[in-house]
This record gives C-alpha cells, structure tokens and sequence, in this order.
C-alpha cells in the first residue's frame, strides 16, 4: 500500500511542477503524504491547499487530526478542527473538536 502512495506523491509533484497552483493535484499529495506518515510534509501541503481556498473544510479537518496525533500540538489541533467543523457542522467533525478541547483542558489543567 505505501508503495501506491509514495508512486502517487511522486505523480502529483510532477503535476505541481507544472502547475504550482493545482489545488486538487496538491490536496492529493498531502493525503499521499500523510498515508506514508511524511507529516511536516502533508501538513504543508494541506495549508497551501486552505489557501487557495479548495476543499477547507477537508482541509482543516486533517490539519486537525495530524496536530491532534503525530504533532500532539492539542491547541492547533482544536483551531483546525474547530474551523472545519464551522464549514462542515457533522458529527465525525464536532467530535474530534470536543476531543481536542477536552484534552486540551486537561493538559492546561497539569501546567
């Protein structure tokens, strides 16, 4: 499987060679990315993507969940969730949001 995806990474950086502004081909590399757990990477991606202004509500929803996990940065992974789920209000979005607010709580708590 990582095989696809590390293939399909290096597809879609060549598609962004010549077109640096695909948002599509760029959002696909950073799912890409993010399967082969290159994170920094897909993170980056998923931020050029929001600011082209292509797909945001998917967008911050997995900035969400790579802060939330791998980065276990629990405030940046509370605002990207929280944006997310203000353009998609669905259940899976509010509820990786109040996770991340919970934890956040309790890790603030601990200081």
């Amino acid at each position: 499987m990582g095989g696809a995806h590390k293939l399909a990474a290096e597809k879609y950086t060549t598609v962004l060679e010549i077109d640096s502004l695909n948002a599509e081909a760029l959002y696909r590399r950073a799912f890409s990315k993010a399967k082969l757990d290159d994170f920094e990477s897909a993170a980056k991606d998923y931020q050029k993507v929001a600011k082209l202004g292509y797909r945001l509500a998917d967008c911050y929803y997995n900035l969400g969940i790579i802060y939330m996990i791998p980065f276990q940065n629990l405030e940046k992974a509370h605002y990207y969730l929280k944006k997310g789920y203000e353009l998609n209000p669905t259940v899976d979005n509010k509820g990786l949001m109040e996770l991340a607010e919970e934890e956040l709580i309790k890790a603030k708590k601990k200081w």
